[in-house]
């Protein structure tokens, strides 16, 4: 079940990083969405995002040393943005996003990320 997120990222693209929003999640993957002034910025996300390439989304938990890193590949795009799906996705991820599904993605769950990004395997 998919559960609203709202999480800001940046894309670590080359040759810049790239505002965007997981705006949703799951057990599975995750909807990414440009937060885009132009169409021209939506699609320097799409276009830099390709099924070829691995990403990973990284979040960092507030109390946390270590963030939480799981690799995803691009299942498909639109205009709009790019659905990823997991690939293995590390327990702490899978059980927060549990957490999430069992709440209603209540805000107070939602702020235990401190930040996030999207970043690429070399």
């Amino acid at each position: 079940m998919r559960v609203p997120f709202g999480l800001q990222v940046d894309v670590l693209a080359e040759p810049q990083a790239i505002s965007a929003e997981v705006m949703n999640i799951s057990q599975k993957g995750f909807f990414l969405r440009a937060n885009a002034s132009t169409p021209k910025d939506a699609l320097t996300l799409t276009s830099s995002l390709s099924s070829a390439r691995p990403l990973y989304l990284v979040l960092q938990f507030r109390g946390e040393e270590e963030p939480a890193r799981a690799r995803g590949t691009v299942a498909w795009k639109s205009d709009l943005g790019v659905g990823v799906n997991f690939e293995d996705p590390p327990e702490r991820l899978r059980d927060f996003i549990s957490d999430l599904q069992d709440a209603g993605a209540t805000k107070p769950l939602v702020s235990q990320v401190a930040s996030g990004r999207i970043e690429f395997s070399p």
